[in-house]
């Protein structure tokens, strides 16, 4: 176990010193209770959110196709976003305090029995069904839309802030942390073993999934504690990989009525949620600041976590 952190840490900073991007801006920090996830304070700005057509590379009839194009949104109000996605002891923290009891139905999770994925009722946040033993600093896994939500909502008493989960437009615009590329530290796949945790040659040797997998090695099998590689350009780390993280949004895969600023696109009845950034478990095709996906509110993975992002009071811009 030690020989396997030193080397991973080697790694990293070799990688780090290779494909190195300039350095994180030193946006301001705030954190509202000892216990509470550390925020970023990202500045007014704008982007195009998705990718162009010389840029596409995925296949268009899929969830992909929302992707396609290009739609120039504004952020008009600066806004916090979490440095990482919750971890395990900040979920188990507001369980514990809250009494909040998910009704879990299933967790879709691999069965390394069956090699293949299973709809599990054993499975929870508590009880992943991965290969890795989870730590408290691990991403919180196997939580709903609501899961999410209802965090926010315990959050916010909590600090008498405005807590909420970002909204797909935000969440891109912080990902992006102030760049244009398919990936925010560039166009090249291969360079992101030392920024993100995807389905690589570490993740290859342990769960064979059918798709492609990356041409590098991050050192993680499957879940990483959250922020062990680099973060992008605004100081957020696992935007990318690790786990998908659930957004503000309902999903759909056209960009007509879209806002475009950085209000959440939801409607009533919506039967899906947008969940952003991809995993561990998807290749590098899908691990893209701009690739976005859908599942129904009530699914859990464990692949797929949240992070969180807070409203701004007067002076703290």
């Amino acid at each position: 176990m030690a020989r396997t952190i030193i080397a991973t840490a080697v790694f990293v900073l070799m990688a780090g010193l290779a494909f190195a991007q300039s350095a994180p801006q030193q946006l301001r920090a705030i954190q509202d209770c000892p216990t509470c996830p550390e925020m970023v304070v990202i500045p007014q700005g704008s982007f195009n959110m998705g990718t162009g057509p010389s840029d596409f590379e995925l296949d268009r009839t899929g969830p992909g196709r929302a992707e396609a194009g290009l739609a120039k949104i504004a952020i008009n109000k600066s806004f916090a976003i979490g440095r990482t996605e919750i971890t395990r002891i900040q979920y188990a923290t507001f369980v514990l305090a809250s009494g909040y009891n998910p009704e879990i139905k299933f967790c879709r999770t691999w069965d390394q029995q069956t090699q293949s994925f299973s709809d599990a009722a054993k499975h929870s946040w508590n009880e992943l069904g991965l290969l890795t033993t989870p730590r408290d600093d691990h991403p919180v896994t196997c939580v709903s839309w609501d899961d999410a939500v209802a965090y926010t909502q315990w959050l916010s008493k909590q600090t008498s802030k405005r807590y909420r989960l970002p909204s797909e437009a935000e969440w891109e615009y912080a990902a992006r942390g102030g760049s244009n590329k398919k990936r925010f530290w560039g166009d090249d796949a291969s360079e992101g073993c030392a920024y993100a945790n995807i389905y690589d040659l570490t993740a290859r040797r342990v769960y064979p999934l059918s798709w492609a997998h990356g041409g590098c090695a991050d050192g993680f099998s499957d879940l990483a504690p959250v922020a062990p590689l680099l973060p992008n350009n605004f100081g957020l780390h696992d935007v990318i990989g690790n786990v998908w993280e659930w957004v503000a949004d309902c999903f759909t895969t056209s960009k007509v009525g879209r806002p475009k600023d950085q209000r959440a696109w939801v409607w009533q009845g919506c039967p899906d949620r947008a969940i952003r950034g991809g995993s561990w478990m998807l290749g590098p095709d899908k691990n893209r600041v701009a690739f976005p996906s859908g599942v129904q509110a009530s699914d859990r993975y464990s692949s797929m976590g949240f992070r969180i992002a807070r409203a701004l009071d007067a002076g703290e811009n």
